[in-house]
């Protein structure tokens, strides 16, 4: 049997097909228009039962709907029984959170029945936190030192600088040392065991220097023995031959050795430095995470030969494309 037809009418009908063209289809209101829609044609019994409602629910959305439009789909609280955390306990976690970011789970139900003689679960609180859109994650770190001012200042400048010169070409510079020395992280390891992976102490160490241009992916890399002016000319000279007729404006850090005196700077070539302390500003970063992840993670090198031929194997088989992506300079110009 239909649902009656002075209960949804042909308008209310349209109505809620057209709302429904305007809605997530998983949302609540989404799913209870289907349902009107489908009851006016396909009966309420079929309706219900396609739905797992009642035929009384199909017809308590539709006469809410009737009167009050798309908010009378909305979810309203019931009646049951109200949870044990009000509104006086979130605001206090909040401000314990705030205090002190490194409590955890188990703390809070602690501190929760100490202060107010309310036990509660770590399920509730953890629902408590999300609630208040609280995340347990990694921060990123961020200099003691540094001039907060500063950021916004050099992101308006690259970006004009940017739109007033699109003929030149620009890039982001910065040098990583890669050692011997083992480094540890995430991999895909048998379930059950903590895996142990070999490691090794080691203190010889070679750099890579390395420009990126973030538009196009391509990147300028060589393998230096340490850092230093003498080193930095040299690698200026060489990128300079590479980029012939081509202007280029090279971004780096106020490392001692990009602001020397005895810097020799190519014609074609014009640097700007990034703020101080303020790495997060420089994309290569992520660069150096992705080829480390690569080559040293997880595995030990019998020489500092091995790794500077896995090291520059990996980065002459780097596509452009591949770069782009993991190097994307978005957060610079925001």
């Amino acid at each position: 049997m239909g649902i009656p037809p002075q209960l949804i009418t042909n308008f209310l009908h349209k109505q809620a097909v057209k709302d429904l063209k305007g809605l997530n289809q998983n949302n609540r209101a989404a799913i209870r228009l289907r349902a009107i829609a489908s009851a006016k044609t396909e009966g309420v019994n079929v309706v219900a039962k396609v739905f797992g409602v009642t035929t009384n629910t199909i017809r308590s959305w539709v006469k809410a709907y009737a009167k009050d439009g798309l908010s009378g789909l909305d979810y309203k609280p019931g009646r049951g029984r109200k949870g044990k955390l009000q509104d006086e306990h979130l605001q206090a976690i909040r401000g314990w959170v705030d205090k002190n970011c490194n409590m955890t789970i188990a703390e809070i139900v602690d501190r929760i029945k100490e202060k107010y003689g309310i036990e509660t679960s770590k399920s509730a609180v953890h629902r408590v936190l999300q609630k208040l859109d609280l995340s347990y994650i990694t921060p990123r770190p961020i200099h003691y030192k540094q001039d907060k001012r500063k950021s916004p200042e050099f992101k308006k400048n690259l970006k004009n600088k940017m739109e007033e010169n699109p003929e030149k070409l620009f890039f982001f510079f910065d040098e990583a040392r890669f050692g011997t020395h083992s480094n540890i992280g995430h991999g895909w390891f048998q379930k059950g065991s903590r895996t142990r992976v070999k490691v090794k102490l080691g203190f010889k160490y070679f750099y890579v220097y390395s420009a990126v241009n973030m538009s196009s992916g391509q990147d300028f890399s060589l393998i230096m023995p340490r850092v230093n002016t003498h080193a930095m000319n040299a690698y200026l000279k060489a990128l300079s031959e590479t980029l012939g007729d081509k202007q280029a404006v090279v971004v780096m850090d106020c490392a001692g050795w990009h602001t020397s005196k005895k810097l020799v700077l190519p014609q074609n070539i014009e640097i700007m430095l990034l703020p101080p302390y303020s790495p997060e500003l420089n994309p290569v970063e992520k660069f150096w995470q992705y080829l480390k992840s690569k080559t040293i993670r997880n595995k030990i090198y019998k020489s500092l030969g091995g790794l500077e031929i896995a090291v520059s194997s990996i980065l002459a088989k780097l596509k452009p494309q591949e770069i782009a992506i993991t190097c994307s300079i978005n957060h610079c110009l925001t």
